[in-house]
């Protein structure tokens, strides 16, 4: 009976140790649990305002992008613009050009027929007259 007496005060009090150390391994992993969670608080707070920045960056590159491509397609129109303007007057020039250039050869065949005309009435009234006289 003593022995069993000292049996069951050595397991109760390996018992108690046990105890007494597993309480203290859940108070330490307590208080690194909430340790860590403060620090992951911290993190994810961190990490929220780290994609509420990247977001305001996003939005604003995606801003001056769509400005610099509206500016660049304003530039396109307008020197296409110019390039039309520019081609109608060079056209307008050519056509000018080929009207004069049309008028002053009617100008020319038409001086060129009056003077076959004067020519072929000055050999006619010379074959005219060489027939007059061969005849008289």
């Amino acid at each position: 009976m003593k022995k069993t007496a000292e049996i069951n005060k050595y397991d109760y009090t390996k018992m108690i140790k046990d105890f007494e150390a597993d309480e203290r391994f859940q108070n330490i992993k307590k208080r690194l649990k909430k340790k860590y969670q403060e620090e992951n608080q911290k993190y994810l707070i961190n990490i929220e305002h780290m994609k509420e920045l990247r977001e305001q960056n996003y939005i604003k590159k995606n801003t001056d992008l769509r400005n610099r491509l509206r500016k660049k397609e304003s530039l396109l129109i307008t020197s296409l613009e110019n390039i039309k303007l520019n081609k109608s007057k060079e056209k307008k020039k050519l056509i000018e050009i080929n009207l004069t250039k049309k008028n002053k050869a009617k100008i020319n065949v038409q001086k060129f027929l009056a003077q076959q005309e004067k020519n072929r009435i000055v050999f006619q009234n010379e074959t005219n007259n060489k027939c007059k006289l061969i005849y008289i």
